[in-house]
């Protein structure tokens, strides 16, 4: 796999059905190709028209992996960025050796303020909660068109790094 990757992640509330639409969207488009039954995670080969997709022209990018979670993960880039997480009332940074086994939902205690809320209501830095994410393994950064075409069919998403 690849160190580096643009990742769109979304917040879905029937993530199953989102990721079978932008995988049978991105398949459509020949942005990639194979089958678009995305239960959990699949990977899918840059289809003819990938560099459409593209901020510049590369002649090879790499694979695309759909993920499909139950619940909100904290998702993260590749890229070598450290995520990290501060609470939303005072701004203190949660220490990883809290948060790195954590599940979105779980209960988490400031130590600074007291406050108490859902990991996944943290503020994440260099990170993004989400229940499907599309990796553009080893892909250029894509086209602010190609990302409007995305929030059109799939709502808000999450960028997370990019391949400069």
């Amino acid at each position: 796999m690849s160190d580096h990757a643009q990742v769109l992640v979304f917040n879905a509330a029937k993530p199953a059905d989102l990721g079978q639409r932008l995988g049978a969207w991105l398949a459509q488009q020949q942005y990639i190709i194979g089958p678009t039954d995305v239960l959990a995670s699949q990977k899918y080969r840059p289809g003819p028209r990938a560099v459409d997709a593209l901020d510049w022209t590369d002649p090879s990018p790499g694979d695309v992996e759909i993920s499909v979670y139950d619940e909100a993960e904290p998702i993260f880039s590749p890229e070598g960025g450290y995520p990290w997480f501060s609470c939303a009332a005072c701004n203190a940074v949660l220490e990883h050796s809290r948060w790195s086994d954590l599940r979105a939902s779980a209960p988490v205690r400031c130590s600074a303020c007291g406050e108490t809320r859902r990991f996944d209501h943290w503020v994440a830095h260099e990170s993004a909660f989400g229940t499907v994410v599309v990796f553009f393994w080893e892909w250029p950064r894509l086209r602010d068109s190609f990302l409007h075409d995305v929030r059109r069919l799939a709502g808000d998403f999450v960028v997370v790094g990019y391949h400069l």
